[in-house]
């Protein structure tokens, strides 16, 4: 499984970012990834890797996709 959280912006008001975390398996972070990917889309959001400082791409996001697929394979 993952966790999923919102923040919300104390000036505003409003909800401005929401996280997701998961342990180490592969699985969960697929689930997480799948579900940011949704969320974003019905948002109009955007997706933030805080390990390369920057949003991702709609190719980054399937790339990423792809390597975790080949990894939970590898396991079967």
């Amino acid at each position: 499984g993952f966790e999923f959280k919102v923040a919300s912006d104390a000036s505003t008001g409003e909800e401005s970012a929401a996280t997701f975390t998961w342990g180490g398996a592969s699985t969960e972070a697929t689930a997480a990834l799948l579900a940011a990917a949704a969320l974003a889309k019905v948002s109009n959001g955007k997706i933030f890797d805080p390990q390369s400082n920057a949003p991702l791409t709609e190719g980054d996001i399937l790339k990423e996709l792809a390597s975790l697929k080949k990894t939970a394979d590898k396991k079967l």
